[in-house]
Formats: structure tokens, sequence, C-alpha cells
């Protein structure tokens, strides 16, 4: 099913002010976190957030974080964000990055060791 205009509008908003209340509002120690996408039920009373954490060791611990802030992550949501329902939310660790190390550590080996990223001049 193809995804409404008024659900994409959302979900890039609600997009940019967790990220704003993740990073600038709560206190995560040790962890840069991203939030990468988010996607929205078609009533918009639940979502799933996709994050990645740097360094990614602080993934798990940053993870378990967000879900004990739940709660306050969706006070502060409802404060700026202004829809009918404040979504449930769920945080999701993104496998993206992880596939790119893992790519590119199995191309550097079939390539000798050689890392093959060219450089920009």
């Amino acid at each position: 099913m193809a995804t409404s205009r008024r659900i994409k509008s959302a979900n890039i908003n609600l997009r940019d002010e967790l990220a704003f209340i993740i990073n600038k509002e709560l206190e995560i120690p040790g962890a840069l976190i991203t939030v990468l996408r988010v996607e929205s039920a078609a009533d918009l009373k639940s979502l799933k957030a996709y994050i990645t954490v740097m360094p990614e060791k602080y993934k798990n611990k940053a993870i378990k974080a967000l879900e004990k802030l739940k709660s306050e992550i969706r006070r502060q949501l409802a404060s700026r964000v202004k829809i009918k329902y404040i979504p449930m939310i769920t945080f999701l660790g993104d496998q993206g990055y992880e596939n790119f190390v893992q790519v590119e550590r199995i191309v550097t080996k079939l390539h000798g060791g050689k890392n093959i990223r060219k450089k920009n001049n």
C-alpha cells in the first residue's frame, strides 16, 4: 500500500522533532544518536523510529535508555508537534551502516587487504 502524502509529511516532521528531542533535550551519555527514518501507521497511532548509534558498542544501551525515556519523549513531542494523536514509539536499530561495514570488510579481504576506496584529489 502506498504511503499517503499526509503520512510522509508527518513522518518527516516526527523524525526531525524526535532527532531534536533526543540530541538536545535528553541526556544519553557516551552516544551520538541519529534518527534515520520513521515509519508511522496509517492512523498515526504507532511509530517505528530507526536509529544509528555511534560508537556502535553503545547501540543496545542507547535503545534501552530511549525505551525508558519513551513517555518523556512523547510528552515533549506533544508540545512540539500539532497532530491529533502522539504515536506510541518503538525504537529500532538500523542495520544499514552495519551492512555497509560488513560488505566493505568482505571486499577489502577479497582484494588482499587493500583499501579500494578512491581518494578525492
